[in-house]
């Protein structure tokens, strides 16, 4: 796995999707403040009505070190709640393994790395899960299902290629990272190499160093994503405007406590109808 770097506000990794599929929280700030648990409900607000609750819910679970080591979610469905789990294994302070919840089951990944640290293979495999209550987990038999090799093409001060393999040997995808001369991520590049579809983005900072924006270019479909981040004096994460092609979709809000900075709630507004989803934490 490729990670942009360690330029974090003081909670997020603003270069990863926040509560997406890798672990996004600051590491160093979890430890320092002997932080284990973060727990919320999420809440949902239509344009002129209150604010509901489904059920839903969402608990994230830290190492002494700060690494997150499992999260789970409640989710409201049709016929009522059900569990996403993911679960994240180190060796010793590098991500090797993500487990996740999918149709009763989980699906493992699991990166391989040479002497140096670098990823050189992905493994996947299926893991059944032993009961079927929603909060509770009991592994199963694993069965491999496959394996990508990467092989690093070159590799210098300013420029990372590397190309994926799939378990037939042959080339599937490149990956091309760019620093700046003070050691910044300003591009990250992927390329399926037999339909040549491309996603190319790039990273903006402000004066402290800290992500201003990123823009995701997608030529195949002539379709362009940016966000936009503001931080605080201290580095807090404080927004991010999301657009699609020059317009505005999203706004997402975070709060903190006032006296400890521990991050309180999220507020992400959808503009086209004004829906918005509330994440309130304890």
């Amino acid at each position: 796995m490729f990670l942009p770097g360690a330029y974090f506000s003081q909670i997020f990794n603003p270069y990863l999707e926040v509560f997406g599929e890798y672990p996004f929280f600051n590491q160093r700030f979890i430890a320092q403040n002997n932080i284990f648990q973060l727990s919320c409900k999420v809440l949902y607000k239509k344009s002129g009505d209150i604010i509901r609750s489904k059920g839903e819910s969402e608990s994230y679970f830290f190492d002494r070190n700060g690494r997150l080591t499992h999260f789970y979610k409640l989710i409201s469905w049709e016929n009522g709640l059900d569990t996403l789990h993911y679960f994240y294994g180190y060796n010793p302070d590098t991500l090797i393994a993500i487990y996740y919840t999918y149709d009763k089951g989980f699906n493992k990944k699991t990166f391989v790395y040479d002497k140096d640290k670098k990823c050189i293979a992905i493994q996947y495999s299926r893991i059944a899960n032993q009961t079927a209550d929603l909060l509770e987990v009991n592994f199963g038999n694993e069965t491999f299902l496959t394996e990508e090799k990467l092989e690093y093409v070159y590799q210098d001060g300013k420029v990372v290629k590397r190309v994926y393999i799939n378990n037939f040997g042959l080339p599937f995808k490149e990956e091309i990272v760019e620093y700046d001369d003070h050691g910044y991520v300003v591009r990250h590049e992927f390329t399926y190499v037999t339909s040549g579809q491309r996603e190319v983005i790039y990273y903006e900072y402000d004066n402290y160093g800290w992500i201003k924006s990123k823009t995701c270019y997608y030529p195949s479909e002539n379709k362009t994503e940016k966000k936009l981040y503001y931080h605080d004096a201290l580095g807090n994460l404080l927004k991010i405007e999301y657009f699609e092609n020059d317009n505005m979709t999203h706004v997402e809000e975070f709060l903190y406590d006032k006296n400890t900075y521990i991050i309180r709630a999220t507020i992400k507004k959808r503009l086209t109808d004004e829906f918005i989803t509330i994440r309130k934490f304890d």
